[in-house]
């Protein structure tokens, strides 16, 4: 499907030359607008367009396709995109699309499905590398996250060492969809009887490593609390924000029925 439109729309606006074929000088002036600032001097162009989908929040691969451009034009001229895909179909270049194994799509099912793609393509790649690795937790009700955070505080066995996590319900981006944990697994090639699980090992940064380049956020990145396993989709709205605000505006959401990535 041809994007001439949607490119040239941007051009337009942007004031650069507008002929719908986006080099250097597009691109420059799109991370300007988008970002708010020039790309460094050094910035190759693939730098600056995943910087771009980085900040919009669509999947970063360098690779601007249709949902890229769709959620360009909509950040520059504050209207949808004329000749992309519907947003259903945006998902397309996440991994092949192909299902998990049984059990992480157990969990998976339970995410938001703009979260959905990104949890499959994290295995899928994963599994490129040799990693054997399933999703083992997804979206948790309040209740269920309290009940959690309840383990080794008031629920036995009583001590630091037993916590599971530091976040109440409502202060977990489980709560809202946008979140899952992983865990590796071993004792077979084949995922499904792959069944010895593996809570400590380098491979989790290796996996770290992958999921940002997706643009997910990882848990290991955090200076708090590490959480090698946990991998969450940040809305564009909240990309400059600190994790307590976001998860303030997600419980804002969440009681006004308001969709997470809207």
């Amino acid at each position: 499907m041809s994007l001439d439109t949607t490119i040239r729309n941007v051009q337009s606006a942007l004031g650069t030359t507008v002929d719908g074929n986006p080099g250097p000088a597009t691109w420059a002036a799109i991370h300007t607008k988008i970002l708010g600032k020039k790309p460094a001097s050094s910035a190759g162009l693939d730098a600056i367009i995943r910087a771009v989908q980085k900040k919009l929040g669509v999947f970063v691969d360098g690779s601007p396709g249709p949902a890229t451009w769709a959620a360009i034009h909509l950040a520059v001229t504050a209207k949808k995109a004329p000749d992309v895909p519907k947003p259903s179909d945006q998902s397309a270049g996440i991994g092949s699309g192909k299902t998990a194994d049984s059990r992480s799509e157990g969990n998976i099912v339970t995410l938001h499905p703009r979260v959905q793609p990104f949890a499959r393509a994290l295995i899928e790649r994963a599994a490129g590398q040799g990693i054997i690795i399933k999703a083992t937790s997804g979206t948790r009700s309040f209740a269920e996250q309290d009940k959690l955070y309840a383990k080794g505080r008031t629920i036995p066995p009583i001590g630091a060492k037993h916590t599971v996590t530091g976040a109440k319900g409502g202060f977990s981006n489980h709560n809202f969809g946008i979140a899952f944990d992983i865990t590796i697994f071993t004792g077979s090639s084949d995922p499904e009887k792959a069944k010895t699980p593996v809570y400590e090992s380098p491979l989790y940064k290796v996996i770290g490593s992958i999921g940002t380049g997706l643009g997910l956020d990882w848990g290991g990145n955090w200076k708090s609390r590490v959480d090698e396993p946990h991998f969450q989709l940040r809305p564009a709205w909240a990309a400059d924000m600190e994790e307590p605000a976001m998860l303030t505006e997600l419980r804002k959401r969440k009681d006004i029925g308001k969709d997470p990535f809207a």
